[in-house]
């Protein structure tokens, strides 16, 4: 099998905004951010690092959930109010909860990424649903830290523009979006 950086050079990434491709390897994350959206659009989105418990197996409802609890608790510190003030170190996941029980992130498309021109997201892969679970939902992707040729972003760094696609229960056609953005940067 490639190692990361191998697979990272041979690496093509699509065209698009989509977090929903697979990415260049299989290999999983260690780490993850969780950006913990406000019902309110306005209102800051505080962005929070975890190590995770056991980074050899995905991640999956139950490590997301625990991570809100322990957010929730009061226990763990934000890096920044907004991820305006975020700087995303390290190949992880990038994690985003919605906290609204009338309104859930839009399935197969609740987070979009985009860089520069021509606007297309090139290093967030592996997207996942995880669905509504009492008043949270929540979607993940993987940032494979790649540059806009699609190799390893090393020393570089890149600012990005997410936005987190959500619509209230019973009434889809309303689209609302956080948008905000964040910078990869070097190891």
């Amino acid at each position: 099998m490639l190692g990361l950086e191998d697979s990272l050079k041979s690496f093509k990434p699509p065209k698009d905004d989509s977090v929903y491709h697979g990415g260049p390897v299989p290999d999983i994350p260690p780490s993850m951010y969780v950006h913990l959206l406000p019902a309110d659009e306005g209102a800051p989105t505080p962005v929070y690092f975890f190590a995770r418990q056991d980074p050899s197996a995905p991640l999956d409802l139950h490590e997301v959930q625990d991570a809100i609890r322990v957010i929730k608790s009061g226990t763990k510190r934000a890096l920044a109010a907004g991820p305006d003030g975020v700087e995303w170190k390290g190949f992880s996941y990038m994690v985003f909860v919605l906290e609204d029980a009338n309104q859930e992130l839009k399935p197969g498309g609740g987070v979009t990424f985009e860089h520069g021109t021509p606007k297309t997201n090139h290093t967030f892969f592996k997207g996942q649903d995880f669905g509504t679970f009492g008043p949270f939902s929540a979607v993940a992707c993987i940032n494979f830290r790649l540059d806009e040729n699609g190799q390893p972003l090393g020393y570089k760094r890149e600012q990005y523009r997410w936005r987190a696609h959500h619509h209230a229960s019973g009434h889809p056609i309303r689209i609302m979006t956080h948008t905000d953005s964040g910078t990869n940067t070097g190891p």
